[in-house]
């Protein structure tokens, strides 16, 4: 499958597993209950967006831009964030295992109650020491 338009929307309950979403646009959209599993989402742009409690198990996310949104209660597991800007997002109570950030731009107002393993990759200059990052303690 694949969409490229802008979505401007309410979606529950869609399974887009594997779609290809590249470069689509989400403006104040409210999302809940997706699979985005296996996604194609690279330089997608979420603005002003509510996400909650949707897979994104081994999406690619590379190079996404994630700004004044919100993406609460996610499954991140394996998925790639490489290069996506997510200094003005939160990825509240989230799992973040296996999670790619390298090279994503972050700040301490990133995270909320999420979690994350010793397989999850950081961009250098960041520490996964803030508060709002937990380590798995199950998946040490």
């Amino acid at each position: 499958m694949s969409l490229s338009a802008d979505l401007i929307a309410t979606l529950e309950g869609i399974g887009l597993r594997a779609a290809n979403l590249s470069h689509a646009r989400i403006f104040g959209s409210r999302i809940a209950r997706c699979s985005f599993d296996r996604a194609n989402l690279s330089e997608i742009r979420i603005v002003r967006s509510q996400i909650d409690s949707c897979s994104f198990r081994r999406a690619s996310l590379i190079r996404a831009s994630i700004l004044h949104s919100r993406l609460q209660g996610c499954d991140f597991a394996a998925a790639s964030f490489r290069g996506a800007e997510l200094a003005h997002g939160t990825l509240r109570e989230s799992a973040l295992h296996r999670v790619d950030f390298r090279e994503a731009t972050l700040s301490a107002g990133s995270f909320y109650a999420s979690f994350f393993d010793k397989h999850t990759r950081w961009p250098a200059s960041f520490t996964p020491s803030l508060p709002g990052l937990e380590i798995d303690r199950e998946r040490r």
